[in-house]
């Protein structure tokens, strides 16, 4: 058998409220932007937009992979992630 060249993207996923003016948001934009090029990172907000250049950053930088939705439920969260394949 032949063996694969594909390479599989780690594919990592953070959830938070402190995606806003905190300082976990300093340190996870910091994290978050020394990622691989091989993972694909995704960003989902549990708090309202506080227009902080925390959580301008971090939507500007991942853009379609960052989610919004400050009151979602539980299940809202889990099928919204599920979807983001």
């Amino acid at each position: 058998a032949e063996a694969s060249t594909t390479r599989m993207q780690l594919r990592i996923g953070y959830i938070s409220a402190d995606f806003v003016d905190h300082p976990t948001a300093d340190l996870a934009l910091a994290v978050m932007l020394g990622h691989s090029d091989r993972m694909e990172v995704w960003c989902y907000a549990t708090s309202a937009d506080d227009g902080s250049y925390y959580r301008k950053e971090l939507a500007r930088h991942f853009g379609g992979r960052f989610c919004h939705l400050p009151r979602a439920t539980d299940k809202e969260w889990a099928e919204t992630i599920f979807k983001d394949d």
